[in-house]
């Protein structure tokens, strides 16, 4: 597997009368569900984020949204693997997102066992069920922020500037 490097966000060619359109962004995307790359880069590298998500269609959501603001995304989807590498984030992210409900863990729980070892570590939570009482645990475990699902674009990208001290 190769590393590509993004340099064009987005990018036009023309045949004839027609011009043809590519989203350099989707295009990596892509490549990388055929297994072609594991990781897309920009061409500013702002930061290294560690997305546990189970759902493949949020993860690539967010995914999707962070790589067109620069950052590096790392992904991973089963949290047992997730809590075996918990020891590292602060060595290899700046940053990371934890989907709270996943398939027999809580989200909590690996913020709980971050907490441990790494006590800066950015984290930010995000729920699909809205529970007000894991958003005051989340809060008391030092999130950043805790979301609902589906997670605003907007707001994702400005939790994790405001967090990294990083501002577009």
């Amino acid at each position: 597997m190769r590393d590509i490097l993004v340099v064009w966000e987005s990018m036009s060619v023309e045949f004839g009368s027609s011009v043809i359109a590519f989203d350099i962004a989707r295009f990596g995307s892509t490549l990388e569900r055929a297994g072609c790359c594991r990781e897309r880069r920009s061409m500013v590298k702002r930061g290294a984020v560690l997305l546990i998500e189970d759902c493949p269609e949020d993860q690539q959501m967010v995914q999707d949204v962070l790589h067109a603001q620069g950052y590096s995304v790392t992904t991973i989807s089963d949290p047992e693997r997730a809590f075996s590498t918990v020891e590292e984030w602060a060595k290899q992210y700046n940053f990371v997102i934890i989907q709270e409900a996943m398939r027999g863990r809580r989200g909590m729980e690996l913020v709980h066992a971050a907490r441990l070892s790494h006590k800066d570590l950015p984290m930010l939570v995000v729920t699909r069920d809205g529970d007000w009482n894991g958003y005051a645990q989340a809060l008391s475990e030092g999130v950043v922020d805790y979301f609902p699902s589906p997670v605003d674009h907007k707001k994702l990208v400005k939790a994790v500037e405001g967090a990294l001290g990083q501002v577009v």
